[in-house]
């Protein structure tokens, strides 16, 4: 289980890690004694979930909430990775937000039979749900396309979000 990066990890993140903000890459430049990392060796290994992560110390660090620390000195509730890509530590393609805000980058579900997000066909029915809430059911499927686009947008999605 990952520890929440804190500011006081901070001086010590700062003092064993390098980041570079352009490439989403860390790098080790402090040796840890009877550890085989070297200096200059790429920090981090992926997690069954897809990010990245450090142990040091026997703290297990996200590198996606690093970076975000590293340059902005803030620790959001959540950091998202833009293009959905949990090795992509590129501080252009990290965001803070709200778990809310992380949801709406979602991809759409490996079930989604009908190749839209949020709409599925159900009784003769087609229906549209944003989020989880109901937003009605129609006769076309365009129609229940068009009602969840107008209701995605409505509540902040932006275009991209809501259709990948």
């Amino acid at each position: 289980m990952s520890t929440t990066v804190t500011t006081a990890d901070l001086e010590m993140l700062r003092e064993y890690l390098e980041y570079d903000p352009a490439t989403g890459i860390f790098t080790h430049i402090k040796k840890i004694k009877h550890a085989k990392r070297k200096i200059g060796d790429v920090a981090g290994s992926e997690t069954k979930t897809g990010y990245l992560r450090v142990v040091l110390f026997g703290n297990e660090y996200l590198l996606h909430r690093v970076a975000w620390l590293f340059t902005t000195g803030e620790l959001p509730n959540v950091v998202d990775h833009r293009n959905r890509i949990g090795t992509d530590n590129r501080i252009l393609n990290l965001r803070s937000g709200t778990t809310r805000d992380n949801s709406k980058n979602m991809k759409m579900d490996r079930r989604n039979t009908s190749g839209v997000k949020g709409v599925h066909y159900c009784d003769s029915k087609w229906i549209a749900k944003l989020a989880g809430r109901f937003i009605g059911q129609f006769d076309s499927k365009e129609d229940a396309v068009n009602a969840r686009v107008e209701a995605a947008l409505a509540d902040g999605y932006s275009a991209d979000q809501d259709q990948r």
